[in-house]
Parts: C-alpha cells; sequence; structure tokens
C-alpha cells in the first residue's frame, strides 16, 4: 500500500498542482464508496489565468491489483490487495480458496487452469487487471497435494498410512512414483512401469503374492498393476511422510 500512496504523491508533486480531495455527498451504500475526486488548478504564468479540471483518480492511477497464494499440501491461504474500495475481499479470498482445493483434486488441472481461473473469479468481483503470485512449500508456481495411503501394495516404499507430497504435473518418466486415480481401482499410488503415448502402465512395489485355498478353489492375493490416461495421473511423488 506504501508504494501506491507514494506514486500519488509524486504524480501531484512532478505536476506541481495543488490537489483538493472531494466526495460526493451521496450516502455511502453498504461495501461501497463514491470515487474519490481531485480538483486540480492549472496556472497559466504570467497570464495569471488559471482553470480547474475534474477527475477520478482511479481513472489515472494504476489499481495495482494482485494475488498471493501460499499451498503447502492440505491448507491455502490467499491474500488480495487492490485500490478499488468497492471490492469485497473476503468473499473473493473464499472464492479462490475454494476454487484452489478444486483444482488441487481435478488430476486434469494444472497451474495454467489454476491462474485463468483465479482470474475469472476476481473479473467478477471488478477487478480485471490483477497479478497472480502462485508460491508453495514445493516452490513457485507449483500445486504441491497431500494424500494419505492405505494397504500394504507398495510395501517396502510406502507403508499403510503415510502421507505422501505430490507434485500436480504431467511430467513423469518410468520409475517415478505417481499418485493416480483409476476408473477401475479408485486412487492408488504406484510406480510408473511403462509409458506408450498418453498410456501409462502401473505397478505395485510390493511383488508378494499369497493365496488362501478353500475345497475346490483357491483366491490369489498380489499388488495391483493397470494402465491409465496420463489425465488420470494426479502426479508425481516427491516425498513419503511416515
Amino acid at each position: 500500500m506504501s508504494k501506491r500512496i507514494i506514486f500519488i504523491l509524486m504524480l501531484i508533486a512532478l505536476l506541481g498542482l495543488s490537489a483538493v480531495a472531494a466526495v460526493d455527498a451521496d450516502p455511502l451504500t453498504d461495501n461501497q464508496l463514491n470515487p474519490t475526486i481531485f480538483y486540480l488548478d492549472f496556472n497559466h504564468g504570467a497570464l495569471n489565468d488559471g482553470f480547474k479540471k475534474e477527475f477520478d483518480l482511479f481513472e489515472y492511477v494504476p489499481t495495482f491489483d494482485s494475488v498471493d497464494l501460499y499451498n503447502d499440501g492440505e491448507n491455502v491461504s490467499v491474500s488480495f490487495y487492490s485500490l478499488n474500495p468497492t471490492i469485497d475481499v473476503d468473499n473473493l479470498n473464499d472464492e479462490i480458496i475454494d476454487y484452489t482445493f478444486e483444482v488441487m483434486e481435478d488430476p486434469k488441472a494444472n497451474i495454467t487452469t489454476l491462474k485463468d481461473g483465479i482470474r475469472n473469479i476476481c473479473s467478477e468481483y471488478g477487478a480485471d487487471d490483477v497479478k497472480i503470485n502462485v508460491d508453495s512449500v514445493i516452490g513457485e508456481d507449483e500445486i504441491p497435494v497431500i494424500f494419505t495411503t492405505e494397504g500394504d501394495s507398495m510395501l517396502p516404499t510406502i507403508k499403510s498410512g503415510d502421507k505422501v507430497l505430490v507434485n500436480k504435473s504431467h511430467n513423469i518418466h518410468v520409475g517415478n512414483l505417481v499418485s493416480a486415480n483409476s476408473s477401475e481401482y479408485g486412487p492408488i499410488c504406484k510406480r510408473v512401469a511403462d509409458i506408450d503415448g498418453d498410456s501409462v502402465y502401473l505397478v505395485s512395489d510390493n511383488k508378494k503374492v499369497t493365496r488362501e485355498y478353500y475345497d475346490d478353489y483357491y483366491v490369489e492375493y498380489k499388488g495391483i498393476t493397470t494402465w491409465v490416461n496420463i489425465d488420470d495421473i494426479d502426479g508425481v511423488i516427491i516425498d513419503i511422510m511416515n
């Protein structure tokens, strides 16, 4: 905010003008302020002949609207900055937070999806030119997500109940641990064994096979192996928290 005030003071000083602020006499409505109007006296020197010009300060001074978002994988915080006093900042921030969680849960979403959505939300609140800064526990312009695992199919790498930190990205390679949303098995954590175009073959680290025998048949239990589309990949697992 101090930079904006300095900018305004410098603008007035450089013009060598005296400014008197006047506010419309109409009563203020909830969450709305009238524009700040400045009357500037222009002096024509030797002629000693002046005139006054009226203008809206917000029409000439940049708004410097910006959104600062931070995500630690489980929690999201947002700060919105603007010179426009008519914007409902609290509701705007709440909508951005809710939208960020939607992006975190959507395997197809990425940083572009997040920023475009935030920009659209801001536009609905009257902020059309917004600088969006996204930071996170894993760096700028990254989207981390923390998942809690269940099951033993990734032993000994991942134990049931471990939390995994996922970087939402489709930049995957054979050997990567990934989180995915399989149409057959639901949410799974697996290792990339093969990539064929947009198809990704996922396997379990636990190679142990167990069998339960009954009178005339047996049931075999082993780790999941499955093909998924790359759009079903949530992202790459970059940390395992026991």
